[in-house]
């Protein structure tokens, strides 16, 4: 009989657990994303500053409150400016931090190439 009645509890417990799991998983990958404004380079998932510390508690309890990240990093990017950002945002000018990199890594290879090419055909024609 005690049994029967503990079951609900630890059904709802279970279920709340799992909740609070999610958040806590969620809040991580969020911390992970802002950078500390006083600790350049540092997300504030790193920093122990009190301001970092100040922002992981007030993320953590919109989320709770039903926010979603992406309106999360909104309010901070509101507060502090796209510098709060770890990534910046693929879109208009910010879109050049995601395509130059990459663009120049096949341009070093493509010109790599072209001199390995370029040797091995002039050690072929004097031999």
């Amino acid at each position: 009989m005690v049994v029967v009645g503990l079951l609900p509890l630890l059904l709802f417990g279970c279920v709340v657990g799992e909740e609070d799991q999610t958040i806590e998983r969620r809040a991580q990958r969020l911390h992970q994303t802002l950078v500390c404004p006083v600790c350049p380079g540092e997300t504030i998932d790193q920093s122990q500053v009190e301001l970092a510390k100040q922002m992981r508690m007030l993320s953590r309890e919109m989320l709770d409150q039903g926010f979603n990240e992406e309106e999360i990093r909104q309010f901070f990017v509101d507060r502090y400016g796209e510098g709060v950002l770890a990534a910046p945002p693929k879109t208009g000018f910010h879109l050049l931090a995601w395509l130059v990199p990459p663009a120049f890594v096949v341009g070093v290879l493509v010109a790599f190439a072209i001199v390995i090419r370029n040797l091995s055909v002039k050690s072929r024609k004097y031999s």
